[in-house]
């Protein structure tokens, strides 16, 4: 670094701590995600701006600004041409100064070399603003997507032109955000970003990655926020008549979404809508950010920041004919789920989530076509309901129950079903004898939620739904959060005193979610999946080690998956040929699941070494899914697979020749929660 370079990065330091943004640098790339700028107290709550490209008044930004702030704003988008400086330099300070991070994305008509990036970089850097977007939503073709008339979409181009635009930003100070997709396009997202990052590895420059950022458009499109893991796309359920009443369905249109969610499951070519279930498969939602994750992890076996730069809920959003359309009131309740989960569940490496709009017309922004889309329609109070629901919401503080800082640059599986890591010293281990018990019948005398701190609940039966007494004996304070159907935006919060008992009432039409927290905000308990499910009968642990069919190798086997008549199916393997055997299989019940419903796999070569990038494959009645080990930390197993059907639902295997495990499922019918660990290891047959 020379003298220059070192008195500009000095002064940019000074600048942000003096106005409200913070910059947690660590030297070189060791530093991870710790080493990108945040804002101060940051939520990951972000909104893109107004989409002009040119300046606006004072009276504009100052309104704007003063608003987002009350929504609890800290992540700010907006648009600038390829020009020598920044022409939102009011607005950039303004927010800068109001403790919010701005994110600029470089406009070009056409995919062509920006002609003016180093000097814009270099006179946004000491103003606060170093996230620089490059390039919009190649993998759509025409106009759209910056490709002239006539011509082909071409991820070669875009590699030539994205490395040294990056080399560009980062030598001027910034940090260059990948080529941002649409979700699906002309050409699927996902494809478009695993050949990109090929490329760029192919032409040894993945070293610019260190420094770059990932964007991601998440629009919802008119999915629910926890899809594809929703109880409609996994089992394609009749609308309830609550669910019709709630949004005045006509009978017409009743019968219309009906109709495609019984045909779903069939061929496309005949008429059916399924995709997949895992995010891998239909990442078209919320929770697009772990698709790209895992494609970046994938190539390069760490993660960089992934930061909304569009998306959300969008009325008047109806791509799938399963769901109702997206109305006013569901962009409120879905954007407050996703910005409660920014806080309160996000991994690490997501950054921000950024819904689109806050403004149009409003904002000086004279195209007409995406008004009906913004959330401000004046500056004198005509807004979408959402703006009021943030309001009321950012009444309390919000800021991310962990940070960079101190979580590790990957998460194990999707925060959806795994407790969340939390600043402090980490919990004492629980004995497994004073674990969670299984669920038990509503209506039953109590549910203990966390034995340690003697909390409890207490079930009583109501006409609408279920009243819950929350009793705790502990002697500090805690906090319960409640929600229903895995949909956060309906959650209730309780605080609780020493010895306080409190009732809540609940809507109860599914499951119900729980999470407890302590005084400082350490998760205690993640429990996902109350219900009115009897448990299952406890049984025995106990394991065995049935000699293979070959007698060349032994495998460890759960006894208790008798009682579940799962199976082992091993082929016939002739002399010299690989195969993949299983050498482990065991049951989890539902209090050793803790919550979870999944089938870990584990892939280990000849020595016992663990196999990275090998496919293994789930296959159930109707469907299957292709599920890739990673290099997870242990004891976490390398890949896992969420189930949904009951026992006997599911078979594993690893691609290629392997034993099969056959007969996997959740009990009860498919609604207790159990669990499943798989070890495969490569051998030669002899």
């Amino acid at each position: 670094m020379n003298a220059l370079h070192l008195r500009m990065s000095l002064a940019l330091v000074l600048f942000l701590l003096l106005n409200g943004v913070s910059e947690t640098r660590a030297e070189g790339p060791a530093g991870g995600l710790a080493a990108f700028p945040r804002p101060r107290q940051d939520n990951g709550w972000g909104i893109h701006w107004a989409p002009t490209l040119f300046g606006q008044t004072r009276d504009i930004v100052d309104y704007f600004v003063g608003e987002s702030k009350s929504m609890g704003i800290k992540w700010v988008k907006f648009l600038n041409g390829d020009s020598s400086k920044v022409d939102h330099e009011y607005l950039v300070r303004q927010l800068v100064a109001n403790g919010m991070m701005p994110v600029m994305r470089v406009y070009k008509p056409f995919n062509d070399p920006y002609e003016n990036l180093d000097a814009l970089v270099r006179s946004a850097v000491p103003m606060g603003l170093t996230y620089i977007e490059l390039y919009n939503e190649p993998n759509i073709a025409g106009s759209a997507g910056g490709w002239r008339d006539g011509e082909a979409m071409s991820i070669t181009r875009l590699v030539d032109l994205w490395i040294p635009a990056a080399e560009t930003v980062i030598r001027a100070g910034g940090y260059p955000g990948l080529p941002s997709l649409a979700p699906g396009g002309d050409y699927d997202d996902n494809q478009f970003l695993r050949e990109l990052l090929d490329g760029i590895k192919a032409r040894g420059k993945q070293d610019v990655l260190r420094r770059a950022w990932l964007p991601l458009h998440n629009y919802f499109l008119n999915h629910p926020v926890d899809y594809p893991e929703d109880e409609v796309n996994l089992k394609s359920p009749l609308m309830t008549v609550a669910e019709i009443a709630r949004r005045q369905l006509t009978p017409g249109k009743v019968a219309s979404i009906n109709q495609a969610r019984q045909i779903s499951r069939l061929p496309r070519s005949r008429g059916g809508y399924y995709v997949a279930d895992t995010i891998d498969g239909d990442s078209n939602a919320f929770r697009k950010f772990e698709a790209y994750e895992h494609i970046f992890y994938q190539r390069f076996g760490y993660a960089i920041p992934i930061i909304s730069t569009e998306g959300g809920a969008v009325a008047g959003a109806g791509e799938d004919p399963r769901y109702p359309v997206v109305t006013d009131d569901d962009v409120a309740q879905e954007t407050l789920y996703a910005f409660r989960y920014m806080v309160e569940r996000a991994p690490s490496y997501y950054f921000a989530f950024t819904p689109w709009m806050i403004a149009g017309e409003a904002g000086a922004h004279r195209d007409l076509r995406f008004e009906a889309q913004a959330w401000y329609r004046d500056r004198e109070g005509d807004t979408l309901p959402v703006v009021n629901v943030l309001k009321q919401n950012a009444r309390r503080p919000q800021t991310r129950r962990y940070t960079p800082e101190n979580s590790p640059d990957t998460v194990d599986l999707p925060p959806s079903v795994k407790p969340l890591p939390t600043p402090g010293p980490a919990a004492t281990p629980t004995p497994a004898s004073r674990l969670p018990a299984a669920p038990v019948a509503l209506g039953d005398e109590s549910y203990i939620v966390h034995a340690t701190e003697s909390i409890s609940m207490r079930w009583l039966r109501a006409d609408d739904g279920v009243d819950v007494a929350l009793n705790s004996r502990t002697t500090a304070p805690v906090r319960i959060v409640m929600w229903q159907n895995r949909v956060p935006a309906t959650s209730q919060t309780v605080d609780l005193a020493a010895g306080e008992v409190v009732t809540i009432h609940v809507n109860l039409t599914g499951t119900i979610g729980v999470q407890v927290f302590d005084a400082t905000d350490r998760l205690l308990l993640d429990y996902g999946a109350l219900s009115g499910v009897p448990p299952p009968a406890r049984r025995t642990a106990a394991t065995s080690a049935p000699v293979s069919a070959s007698g060349a190798y032994t495998v460890t086997w759960d006894k208790r998956l008798d009682e579940l008549q799962v199976q082992l199916k091993q082929p016939a393997v002739a002399k010299g040929q690989h195969t993949w055997r299983a050498t482990k299989v065991e049951y989890l019940d539902t209090e050793e699941s803790r919550g979870l419903h999944h089938i870990y796999v584990e892939t280990l070569d000849e020595r016992g070494e663990r196999v990275l990038g090998q496919a293994v494959w789930v296959t159930w009645p109707g469907g299957q899914s292709r599920i890739v080990t990673e290099d997870k930390a242990a004891p976490e197993y390398a890949a896992n697979f969420p189930m949904y059907g009951p026992v006997g639902s599911y078979q594993v295997k690893v691609d290629g020749s392997s034993d099969v495990v056959d007969g996997l499922g959740m009990e009860s019918g498919g609604r207790a929660h159990v669990s499943f660990k798989i070890v495969f290891q490569r051998m030669v047959g002899r």
